[in-house]
């Protein structure tokens, strides 16, 4: 984000962008508030200011509060644990704003944990317990009174717990552990990983239905350390690299291909062992980390997500009924060459689930059933030209290219028995 040389807005900003952030847990969603404060900053006339760090923390708050709503139905339907978007700064910057702002940074564990808070009582926690505002600069930023803030605040920090004693630890100690805990998932071994977290540890993983992650959160410490393993072992391409981070101002680490970054960890710490791990493998999430790349989820995709090497979601055109000549090789192509779930195979009917489209495949000698098939439309993320040529490379032919319409790009391909297929990525 670029804004103007305000000299007042410039000191506010870090504040502002931790802020935001701390309200939203996505880096981007708090650029575009600060964006807005300062235009709103830009028509407010500042002589009448007298405290304009106050007063843009209002303004930001409120900002953030708006999108914070709309944010929350579009989680409520994301795939797997939502986990925000890990933050971290190389230890060689001096950039005196970027010190103010890893010192503000809030912790993914208490970032996680105010997604059970509603969009006011997240801001109440933040402003007071974060940022130590007082309860009359509060209340002028969600606009209620000092009293109800105050049982707003003691009511959310039963719920999200008190952020200043969440799990507190030595820099030096969290080191030693991120090294420790790095060297023993680079290694791919079970013992040294348990030995190293708490019995009762807990393991969110956040993929974003985009690439192979925990749908569910994986409890205690065998089942995570062999996770882990086998994530190392199985499914990292060679060249693959571990190493200690600092995410978020805590412990955590990162993992990177030879093509860049794909995942990073933050590590909750007690009492010298890993009592909490949160995992972001979600490429929109690293972005600005790094150059994401990892071996994507291959069948059994979840219905309407992304989870084919090609990032397809899929959404419904018709229910389609379709005649096949050799039963297996359908069923194959559309569950392992798609990605799509066979709810049932058998040599004169299966039936493959495309989100709430069941589509049959009908082996019988019979005229087709309903008269007639159709056409399966395959939404392209993230964007039409990577899905095309990652499907090439899993042997698809597509005719004629990806042509443009008025309302998108679509790119047409067949499945054994000739039925037509497409991609589809509608118009900017």
């Amino acid at each position: 984000m670029t804004v103007g040389a305000d000299p007042a807005f410039e000191r506010a900003r870090p504040r502002l962008e931790a802020v935001a952030y701390g309200m939203l847990g996505e880096v981007g969603e708090a650029e575009d508030v600060v964006q807005d404060a300062w235009l709103r900053w830009q028509r407010t006339d500042t002589a009448d200011v007298r405290e304009p760090e106050a007063y843009l923390v209002t303004v930001t708050t409120r900002l953030a509060l708006d999108r914070l709503r709309a944010a929350r139905t579009r989680r409520e339907t994301y795939v797997g644990p939502w986990l925000p978007e890990p933050r971290a700064l190389e230890p060689a910057a001096h950039d005196p704003a970027e010190v103010v702002l890893e010192a503000e940074t809030l912790s993914l564990a208490l970032l996680h944990a105010m997604e059970r808070l509603n969009p006011v009582e997240r801001a109440v926690l933040l402003l007071r317990d974060v940022f130590d505002l007082d309860y009359d600069e509060v209340s002028d930023a969600v606009g209620r009174t000092p009293s109800t803030c105050r049982q707003i605040a003691r009511r959310a920090r039963e719920h999200a717990g008190e952020p200043r004693t969440r799990f507190p630890v030595a820099d030096r100690e969290a080191a030693r552990l991120a090294e420790a805990f790095a060297a023993a998932v680079d290694a791919g071994s079970v013992q040294a990983l348990t030995a190293l977290l708490a019995e009762d540890a807990v393991l969110w993983s956040d993929g974003g239905g985009v690439v192979k992650a925990a749908r569910k959160p994986v409890h205690g410490a065998a089942r995570i350390a062999n996770f882990l393993a086998t994530l190392r072992t199985k499914l990292a391409p060679p060249g693959t690299r571990i190493a200690p981070m600092r995410v978020n101002g805590g412990p955590g680490i990162r993992t990177d291909t030879p093509d860049g970054l794909v995942s990073v960890v933050a590590l909750d710490v007690a009492d010298g062992r890993v009592v909490a791990l949160r995992a972001v493998s979600t490429p929109a999430k690293l972005a600005r980390l790094g150059s994401p790349s990892w071996p994507r989820a291959r069948p059994r995709m979840d219905p309407g997500a992304a989870g084919h090497p090609s990032g397809m979601s899929i959404k419904r055109i018709a229910t389609v009924w379709l005649p096949v000549t050799d039963m297996d090789r359908s069923v194959g192509f559309y569950r392992d060459t798609l990605g799509l779930e066979v709810s049932q195979h058998e040599d004169e009917w299966s039936e493959v689930m495309a989100g709430d489209v069941r589509i049959g495949l009908n082996g019988r000698d019979e005229e087709e059933p309903g008269g007639g098939g159709g056409v399966i439309a395959f939404h392209a993320e993230p964007d039409i030209e990577s899905a095309v040529s990652e499907l090439e490379g899993q042997g698809v032919e597509f005719s004629g290219g990806v042509s443009e319409h008025p309302w998108g790009k679509v790119a047409t391909f067949h499945d054994p028995d000739g039925t037509e297929l497409q991609l589809y990525e509608p118009p900017a």
